[in-house]
């Protein structure tokens, strides 16, 4: 598509099920498409960026995920080493630093916590 017009989810399905396959924008003409990286595409710039920092980190913290999009399950086998905070297990768990199985808001305060307390014993 060349305009760059997003639209609703509901209307692009509500085009498909009208029969309009491969669904058109109505401005310009062009194939609609999601917002993500299919199959065959090339990776954005960002993603080529996050693997150079992942790979000079000294310690990664995946936050949310449950690590099933590739490319983006390929990160955490980059760093050097890697923490996951996820309600659910990973795959990649087993292979992680340590794993906080929880939600990220109470895990970050956990670790927030211990952090100041050792800070403030160390002065």
């Amino acid at each position: 598509m060349s305009c760059g017009r997003k639209i609703g989810f509901d209307l692009l399905v509500g085009k498909v099920r009208s029969g309009v396959v491969p669904p058109v924008c109505d401005s310009c003409g062009g194939i609609l498409r999601p917002d993500a990286v299919l199959f065959g595409d090339e990776l954005p710039e960002c993603f080529i960026e996050a693997t150079a920092e992942v790979e000079g980190c000294d310690l990664l913290l995946v936050i949310g995920s449950s690590l099933e999009v590739t490319p983006v399950n390929s990160l955490p086998a980059m760093a050097k080493r890697y923490v996951i905070i996820n309600r659910g297990r990973t795959y990649y768990d087993r292979r992680a630093y340590t794993t906080w199985n929880e939600e990220a808001s109470s895990a970050l305060e956990a670790i927030y916590k211990e952090i100041k307390r050792r800070v403030e014993r160390s002065s």
